[in-house]
């Protein structure tokens, strides 16, 4: 008799609801380079930047749209050093897209741009440059063409040394 008491309650407290299930997507941080020398400009993207996740139907009920994030701030981390770059809200869509300066302080190497605020903090790899940038390799060495030239140098003097013995010759 409990066990059919217990079905019974069971059935009426989930009579008439639908299961709940999540399916909130996490925010996407991108950057339009991966790398820069400090005082350069990046432009830095995301989407899905919300405050809220509103993602399960009640009882027939649609939730409300989720609110953007209104707290997102862009950040310079480089060896453990935490540099604020900006701080904005997110549009209603949950997407933004700015333009950032990396710090004149960044030391040439490995770094990352993190984007914060009311959700867990997304991060892109970032790779700093200094210094003159490295050329493509276009052509072989120039080797060759130093021991070519030494050859030529070397031949135009004994060539000389020649032509002037025989001026001297009587």
């Amino acid at each position: 008799m409990f066990i059919l008491g217990a079905a019974a309650c069971a059935g009426v407290i989930t009579s008439g609801t639908t299961p709940a299930w999540a399916s909130c997507v996490g925010p996407e941080l991108n950057l339009a380079v991966t790398r820069g020398a400090p005082g350069s400009t990046v432009a830095v993207s995301g989407r899905y930047f919300f405050a809220t996740c509103n993602d399960t139907v009640v009882n027939g009920v649609q939730p409300p749209p989720n609110a953007p994030a209104t707290d997102v701030g862009i950040v310079f981390v480089q060896d453990g050093r935490r540099t604020p770059l900006r701080s904005f809200p997110a549009q209603a869509d949950g997407s933004f897209a700015v333009t950032v300066a990396i710090p004149s302080t960044a030391r040439s190497g490995a770094a990352q741009f993190e984007a914060t605020g009311g959700f867990n903090p997304v991060s892109q790899n970032f790779t700093v440059v200094t210094g003159a940038p490295e050329l493509a390799f276009t052509g072989s060495g120039t080797s060759r063409l130093a021991m070519l030239g030494f050859a030529a140098l070397a031949g135009a003097l004994i060539l000389f040394g020649i032509s002037r013995r025989r001026a001297l010759t009587p």
